[in-house]
């Protein structure tokens, strides 16, 4: 798939094996969250076939990167100051993936 494929969505979902791991984790990400009254709706979770980000809300999955080369602390889920709106932070680039 070509990367632009893989950051807007339009490529296969993550395993179900994959996603049937995010509750457990995603609680676990909710718990440290800094505002507990506004928890994050996207975590970035990663195991040894790539990073792939997941919507609590919508519980949709999309891969962020296929491989091993980049971890889930590749990446990091900020918050718009005016939109308010989730956006994916890629540190190693400086990408930004809405």
């Amino acid at each position: 798939a070509r990367e632009d494929d893989l950051l807007s969505g339009r490529s296969l979902s993550p395993p179900q094996s994959l996603r049937s791991d995010v509750s457990r984790v995603s609680r676990y990400e909710l718990a440290l969250a800094e505002e507990p009254e506004d928890p994050p709706e996207v975590v970035v979770l990663s195991d040894n076939r790539g990073v792939y980000a997941h919507h609590l809300g919508k519980g949709e999955s999309v891969w962020l990167h296929k491989g091993q080369k980049k971890k889930a602390n590749a990446y990091e889920v900020r918050r718009h100051s005016k939109s308010l709106r989730e956006y994916i932070y890629d540190k190693g680039t400086g990408d930004i993936l809405w």
